[in-house]
């Protein structure tokens, strides 16, 4: 179990790197959970031999009991005291970052919307110049301009990807995780484009190919107008079950 929370934590840990200012509670308890995650409990502990005297080398060998004592082998005759005091200060510290991270995504989602936004604005304006196949060879036969856009949308992907792993990161957040499609962590279609995407993300890898770089259900959003934007778990499973409903037929029903 304390594992699984690590995990969590660490995912949470690399908001760190989106660019945005995270609330100051998360940002601290990050930086806590960090500190414990690479205390070094693995050193040997030395004995100075060249420091004892007649007079001291009592001394010297209970103060080397005593700092040998937390490294032995005690609990379970696995796990000596010093690692089992970090595993359970890590999971405490992890737990505390996965209970202030739930309370926070909402919040950060926020934050990040500004910069997704002109993101995706960019990736679709640049996708909309480029032609049907996105091999070397059509984009270097479609001249320097579309290449240019090819490699302005190849940046621009770079930014959504960063929301969409971040909404990734979520799934494992107790409170916030719903099963969804992984298309809709960073858009939302309407009525029956749902289905268009989910054919485009399972593709066989040489069709996948045609798209270069770039993801082909980002691409086929793109170019089919429709709307990006990050959407936590529970929303995602919404628009899912909203956009199924609504596809099925009434008769169906």
């Amino acid at each position: 179990m304390i594992g699984d929370i690590t995990r969590v934590a660490s995912a949470v840990a690399s908001w760190t790197s989106l660019g945005v200012k995270l609330p100051k509670q998360l940002a601290a308890a990050i930086d806590v959970y960090e500190a414990v995650k690479y205390v070094e409990v693995g050193y040997p502990v030395e004995f100075d031999l060249s420091a004892v005297t007649p007079q001291n080398a009592e001394a010297m060998v209970h103060d080397y009991a005593a700092r040998l004592v937390p490294s032995l082998s005690v609990i379970d005759g696995r796990t000596s005291a010093l690692h089992e005091a970090k595993l359970r200060a890590l999971g405490a510290a992890a737990n505390q970052v996965v209970v202030l991270a739930r309370s926070a995504a909402g919040e950060v989602a926020k934050l990040l919307i500004p910069e997704f936004n002109q993101a995706a604005t960019e990736f679709a304006e640049a996708v909309q110049a480029l032609p049907e196949d996105l091999t070397p060879e059509s984009l270097v036969k479609a001249g320097a301009a579309v290449l240019a856009e090819y490699h302005r949308a190849v940046e621009a992907q770079k930014r959504i990807a960063a929301v969409d792993s971040w909404v990734a990161s979520l799934d494992g957040i107790p409170g916030l995780a719903a099963e969804h499609p992984i298309e809709l962590r960073v858009l939302r279609p309407a009525t029956g484009q749902l289905q268009a995407l989910a054919r485009v993300r399972d593709l066989p890898r040489r069709e996948r190919e045609l798209f270069g770089q770039l993801n082909p259900v980002w691409v086929t959003a793109a170019r089919k107008g429709i709307e990006f934007g990050p959407n936590l778990p529970r929303e995602a499973a919404d628009i899912a079950a909203r956009t199924r409903a609504l596809a099925t037929p009434v008769a169906a029903r």
